[in-house]
């Protein structure tokens, strides 16, 4: 029943899609709305809405959908079967494209400095500076979704409290402030994850914020491509980028 949006693996909503699909076909009544009240006219109260739910939530998806029947013509399904594949072949070929897309410094970084610029625009609006910038716009919205969870509070996450304090300067003052911020977050008492703090200390101190995108980016393509020393700060780093809000987390055949 479930044959469009599967919602992201939300099996509450798919449920509520397939009551509806089923109700609306069979009874030609909307019956999702008693999902949270009893219909004002029609005779369908919210029991009757949760014993459909029970229902469908109990039910799987077969990974082998059965076989109702063949089909007559032999040389169609060639046809179709090899447009599937080729299909299927362009949709791998997609996914690893964006995979290592995360994991090449470059377009990381083109990413990471898109999100400081543009993180706080309207969804139309961020969509098509996405585009303009040839960036897809739901991985971007992850990355913008995963650094907001983790700098909007008062203590923010150790790996990204440099990138907070420099989002923080303004732009026609980067120049001129960052030398003295990096000299504070560089410290060894500083409490920035020593990952980011070591790399400031190496690096010349950032003319803009590109540059601070780019030594992010820098340290999670190492961390996500196994070249990272196995310690406790670097597993930070790890622990942070498999978040789930994390594009980086996400499998190359679930993109």
């Amino acid at each position: 029943l479930t044959v469009n949006d599967s919602f992201q693996g939300d099996t509450t909503l798919q449920t509520d899609d397939r009551i509806d699909v089923v109700t609306r076909g069979v009874l030609g009544l909307t019956v999702s709305c008693a999902r949270c009240h009893d219909h004002k006219y029609d005779p369908i109260p919210t029991k009757d809405y949760y014993a459909l739910f029970s229902v469908f939530n109990s039910s799987e998806i077969p990974a082998q959908l059965p076989i109702i029947g063949y089909p007559g013509d032999k040389a169609a399904v060639e046809a179709y079967n090899a447009g599937v594949a080729a299909v299927e072949k362009e949709k791998q070929q997609m996914h690893e494209q964006v995979y290592g897309e995360l994991r090449n410094t470059e377009r990381l970084s083109d990413y990471l400095a898109f999100v400081r610029e543009a993180g706080d625009m309207p969804d139309e609006q961020f969509r098509g500076a996405a585009g303009k910038a040839e960036l897809r716009d739901r991985i971007a919205k992850s990355f913008v979704d995963l650094i907001k969870a983790n700098t909007t509070d008062e203590k923010p996450h150790p790996v990204l409290l440099a990138w907070k304090k420099f989002a923080a300067l303004p732009e026609d003052q980067f120049a001129t402030q960052a030398a003295a911020l990096t000299a504070e977050l560089a410290k060894p008492d500083s409490p920035v994850n020593p990952v980011v703090r070591n790399e400031l200390a190496k690096r010349p101190s950032p003319k803009s914020f590109d540059d601070v995108a780019r030594l992010y980016s820098d340290i999670f393509v190492t961390c996500m491509t196994g070249n990272e020393p196995d310690n406790a700060d670097w597993q930070a780093v790890r622990a942070l980028l498999m978040d789930n809000k994390s594009p980086m987390s996400v499998n190359v055949g679930d993109i």
